[in-house]
């Protein structure tokens, strides 16, 4: 039971602790670490931050992509749509020359 118990809070701590960031967060802070005495570990932690870095960086840029794409796409479809105007009765089809100048 014991051992149930320590499995449980060591789940705790782990996913009450996994949003929070590594100490270091830059490869020059993780060779000015001092707590840090062996070179390949130095170079392990070194690549893992880097690679972290590296992954963050493209998801957000991923993501303002996605949303560029999204305003883009609104423009160019309401572009489009200004050809037609929608009433009561149906969709009117709207001169190139009425939608130039407006």
């Amino acid at each position: 039971m014991d051992t149930m118990n320590d499995l449980f809070l060591k789940a705790k701590i782990f996913f009450s602790t996994i949003h929070m960031p590594y100490k270091h967060n830059t490869i020059q802070n993780v060779y000015d670490d001092p707590d840090i005495e062996n070179q390949y570990e130095k170079m392990c932690i070194s690549g893992v931050v880097s690679t972290g870095n590296v992954s963050v960086n493209l998801l957000v840029g991923a993501i303002y992509l996605m949303k560029n794409i999204g305003v883009i796409s609104t423009k160019y479809i309401n572009e489009y749509l200004q050809k037609y105007s929608i009433n009561n009765t149906g969709v009117e089809v709207v001169e190139e020359s009425d939608v130039n100048n407006e």
